[in-house]
This record gives C-alpha cells, structure tokens and sequence, in this order.
C-alpha cells in the first residue's frame, strides 16, 4: 500500500475492500464545527455526520489545537471520514488520539452512523487504517479502548486481530498487534550463542 503524505495529510485515499478513508483537512474539521454537510460537499459524498454535540464540539477543538500546533504530526490529530466504496457514503469517522508515545504505542478511536453497523464497514475500515498506522514514523503499536458492554465494538476490534490486554471497571483495552510470546530459557544448559 503506497500512500502520499504531504504535510502529514495523505493525498490519496486509503481503503479497504469496502470502505475508502479520507483525511480531514484543518478547513474540513473547522466546518465539521458549523455544519458537516460542506464537507461532504467538498468532496461530493452522500450523507453527513450529525452536527457535533457539545462533547464532540470540545474534541474537534482539541484536534484543531494540535493540527495547528504541530502541522507535521497532522496524520495524528485528524478525523479520517469513512466512507461506502459504492454508493459514497459517509459511514463514519477514525482516528489516532495523538502521535506515538516513547513506546511507539497509538491510540485509535472510531465510530459509525448507526444504520451502517454490524455490516462489516467498521471491521474493513478499521483493518486498513491499523495496517496504515503501523507504516507512520514512530508506530510499533495501536491501542484501542471499549466499554464493556460494547459487543458491536469488541466484535470489530476482534475481527480486525486486536487483542485483548487489559480489563478494568468499565472498560477493555486491546492491543495490534497482540504481544508476541516470550521466549524463556527453562535452563537446559545452553547459553546463548552456543551450539547444541
């Protein structure tokens, strides 16, 4: 999968096999703000997300405070529509929740418009961007987070190779890709670098 960056927005469109994803843009997120549908016009797609809530309204500020601040990290800031490859409709949004950690852990957040789920659109648009965040500087690991009661969430997360790492009151935390086994020495008398 080759993609463009420029300015840490891709230029081509990553997809999967049923969803494409586009980057927003920081014009993209500050309309998201006012009214969602320039967006979609601006790229001639069906649909709209919903006017942001108050909540929501705070984490798009949040998002353009960082796209602003660190332009080059803008791959990590932004929402990345999710879109129907055949009709061109706006599913729903994906994206990182900041750039890697020292670990090189990041961590991604999704959702969909309720009539789309359980049809297999999150589980292909959350493969293609886990695949694409591993490629970017400095990923060796993607988190994400679901309450527990979420089964539609658990079941992408699931389907799309994470793996569960961490129960706490109200939430998992899974991890891709999952913690390869540690190799131990059982003591069979062998040191490292010798031959049997």
């Amino acid at each position: 999968m080759e993609l463009e960056i420029h300015r840490g927005i891709m230029k081509r469109r990553l997809h999967g096999n049923l969803t494409y994803l586009i980057p927003l843009t920081l014009q993209d997120l500050e309309d998201q703000l006012i009214n969602p549908k320039i967006t979609a016009e601006r790229y001639d797609l069906k649909g709209a997300l919903e006017p942001p809530d108050d909540h929501m309204k705070k984490i798009l500020e949040i998002k353009l405070a960082k796209m602003k601040a660190a332009p080059e990290l803008s791959v990590f800031s932004t929402y990345f529509l999710i879109v129907e490859m055949e009709s061109h409709e706006i599913l729903g949004t994906i994206g990182y929740k900041g750039a890697p950690d020292e670990d090189g852990t990041i961590e991604v957040g999704y959702g969909i418009r309720p009539g789309f789920r359980e049809k297999g659109f999150m589980t292909d648009a959350l493969k293609a961007f886990t695949e694409f965040g591993l490629t970017l500087p400095g990923v060796l690991k993607i988190v994400a987070c679901t309450n527990k009661d979420n089964g539609a969430s658990i079941r992408v997360l699931e389907k799309s190779g994470y793996k569960r790492i961490y129960t706490a009151q109200d939430l998992f935390v899974w991890r891709y890709p999952a913690q390869p086994p540690v190799e131990m020495d059982m003591g069979l008398g062998q040191e490292l670098g010798n031959e049997a």
